[in-house]
């Protein structure tokens, strides 16, 4: 998506490169196009490079709900414990999924 918008933000700049010249300090025609295909690539990727150590949110989802649960005395501490065993089990099972749905459909790295 940053190469497209990089593209297509250097055809913009390029068609109004004689309204964008009145601005002094400011050397637009000096931009080439990989200059705005980084910048756009680094834009998309700034978000998703913060979040990569996040969970999903389903997933903090259920852990409140367990901490919810525990707190207000709706289960004990060891129904807790089964509770994340679970709640840890579905999500291997997903990653296993995931993973052997990839493998077979032949984007494995041993392929």
């Amino acid at each position: 998506m940053g190469v497209v918008i990089g593209v297509f933000s250097h055809g913009i700049i390029s068609m109004l490169l004689p309204t964008l010249k009145t601005f002094t300090g400011l050397d637009f025609g000096s931009l080439k196009i990989w200059h705005l295909i980084a910048f756009w690539v680094a834009a998309f990727n700034f978000k998703p490079y913060l979040n990569r150590n996040k969970p999903d949110a389903k997933i903090e989802a259920a852990i409140d709900q367990i901490k919810r649960m525990e707190s207000s005395g709706q289960i004990t501490k060891s129904q807790a414990k089964v509770h994340y065993h679970n709640l840890s089990l579905r999500v291997l099972e997903s990653v296993t999924l995931s993973g052997s749905a990839s493998s077979a459909r032949g984007t494995s790295s041993n392929s």
